[in-house]
């Protein structure tokens, strides 16, 4: 591991707090650059403990290392919302910000927590994530801790870098604070003296998120076991990373991570339970895909209603809450094609290659950009009145 191992600190730890949060897309047209950041999360000092709202893993962190007694000391905190990977020049611009905010601590602080993405790509730095855990530690010398979203790409060079790594363990995402929780529990264990000791597993698969629904089979059964596994004695914490599969990166694919409190052997026993867990059920999570053109007829051969709501058409690969740009109008080509019987509406961002003219009964909601349609919900309603706009 870079950095140095904890010696047991004595007396109430002093821990620096940062964030740097980005997902990318690599399919995704064009590149995200600073002001992407700056427009979004930019923060330092005390702020960055109110950039989340309470609602994110700063916040879990913070909660879990005041009630041990430790002392949080804030320092910068960086996020955009996903998009194309960083244009060059970006990412180290972050980087350094990230790093000169918790230099100025060094030798003062007995621990580093930092809140990461773990699927950040830039045009000069394919494991982002990687490289900054080894800088982190590298300059401070001392244990740190990260927090990583459900798709993190894991890398080699994060699991070299720290042991002290907890990953969502839901999808949709509902435990951010929690995750954070975890991660200040594995650092102060660390403070603590545990020598904890990381053993992961990569998983060929590259799979898109319709199937990885953690209330559900089958991938609620691999949750299920990790909830039994990190009560075991000597475990400290256990996570699956399903990865961004919008990447275009060397070693893509999920894994399975565990943690434990140096104990030779078991760490690397559960890595691989999980992992092979995972792969027995690697054709159930793969979510069926059809063309518009099937999924309307499926929708038509749905008797109307109204209590039921609209018939929901999702197109995944234009998901702009995967980085996507969420201008695709395939559905919108689709509907325009069918014999409607009701009525539709389709959410785009407008570009050239819209229509200029659409006919009803399909109506078209543009927004000028796709973060004001965080969903991209495109749907048909068979009943009901047109939309307000």
């Amino acid at each position: 591991m870079a950095g140095r191992r904890a010696a047991q600190v004595s007396g109430a730890p002093r821990i620096a707090v940062a964030s740097l949060m980005f997902e990318a897309n690599t399919f995704a047209p064009g590149r995200t650059r600073m002001d992407a950041f700056e427009s979004t999360t930019f923060a330092s000092g005390a702020d960055v403990l109110e950039a989340g709202q309470g609602l994110d893993s700063v916040a879990g962190a913070v909660a879990i290392a005041r009630e041990a007694g430790a002392q949080v000391i804030p320092t910068t905190s960086a996020g955009a919302l996903s998009g194309p990977i960083l244009a060059a020049g970006v990412y180290p611009r972050l980087r350094d910000r990230l790093l000169d905010g918790l230099a100025s601590h060094r030798g003062e602080v007995d621990g580093i927590y930092v809140q990461l993405h773990g699927a950040m790509v830039a045009d000069d730095e394919d494991d982002v994530e990687g490289d900054l855990l080894e800088q982190i530690a590298a300059l401070m010398g001392v244990p740190v801790a990260a927090s990583f979203d459900l798709h993190c790409h894991f890398t080699a060079r994060m699991a070299a870098a720290t042991p002290l790594l907890a990953g969502y363990h839901t999808l949709p995402h509902v435990d951010m604070v929690s995750t954070g929780e975890r991660a200040m529990r594995l650092l102060l264990a660390e403070l603590e003296g545990a020598q904890a000791r990381l053993a992961w597993q990569k998983i060929p698969m590259i799979t898109s998120a319709e199937g990885q629904d953690t209330n559900q089979p089958p991938i609620r059964e691999v949750m299920d076991r990790i909830g039994e596994i990190v009560n075991e004695p000597h475990v400290l914490d256990a996570s699956l990373f399903m990865t961004q599969p919008w990447l275009d990166v060397p070693d893509l694919g999920w894994s399975a991570v565990v943690v434990t409190a140096g104990e030779g052997g078991l760490a690397e026993q559960r890595a691989a339970e999980l992992a092979q867990m995972a792969w027995d059920r690697r054709t159930q999570v793969r979510a069926p895909k059809v063309p518009i053109s099937e999924a309307l007829q499926r929708a038509g051969c749905t008797a109307p209603d109204p209590t039921q709501g609209p018939v929901v058409f999702g197109d995944g690969a234009d998901s702009v809450s995967a980085g996507a740009t969420g201008d695709g109008v395939e559905v919108l080509a689709g509907l325009l094609a069918a014999s409607l019987t009701g009525r539709a509406q389709v959410i785009v961002t407008p570009t050239a290659k819209h229509p200029k003219s659409v006919p009803r009964p399909v109506w078209v909601r543009t927004s000028p950009s796709p973060l004001e349609a965080p969903w991209l919900l495109n749907s048909t309603a068979r009943s009901g009145s047109p939309a307000p706009w």
